[in-house]
């Protein structure tokens, strides 16, 4: 299970620069919009802000799970909810419409969900490194 999570700790890396590239590219695509359209539409910066918020999630998930703290667990989970969501959003969206990342990013937050949701060592919750021991 380590392995997995490893894999996804990294896999959510590269997620996190997609989400700033994509944000990029849907912020000067409204700037583009906003300035070829007579009325403002501000209802489209609300859904350019979601990049940024991605990209925080993503990267505190990688950065959580490569340095082992308490909160990976729950930054996985909830960046693994995110891979699964976003394309099921999509598909209702589209009537059913299913392209072949819809599955790739169906199967990166399976994936990760199976990694993240299962305690594999018991951390302190203070953020260290060593696992708890408990004496008996």
């Amino acid at each position: 299970m380590q392995f997995l999570k490893k894999v996804m700790c990294w896999i959510f890396a590269c997620t996190s620069f997609l989400a700033i590239w994509a944000g990029y590219l849907f912020f000067l695509n409204t700037v583009q919009i906003q300035r070829l359209c007579l009325v403002s539409k501000p209802w489209i910066l609300l859904v350019d802000s979601i990049f940024p918020l991605m990209t925080i999630l993503f990267a505190a998930t990688w950065w959580s799970t490569l340095t082992k703290k308490y909160s990976a667990r729950v930054w996985g989970i909830a960046a693994s909810l995110i891979c699964i969501l976003l394309p099921v959003w999509s598909i209702i969206n589209h009537r059913g419409a299913v392209s072949s990342g819809h599955w790739v990013e169906l199967a990166i937050g399976a994936a990760g969900l199976t990694a993240f949701s299962r305690r594999s060592q018991n951390f302190s919750k203070t953020d260290n490194l060593e696992p708890v021991h408990h004496s008996s």
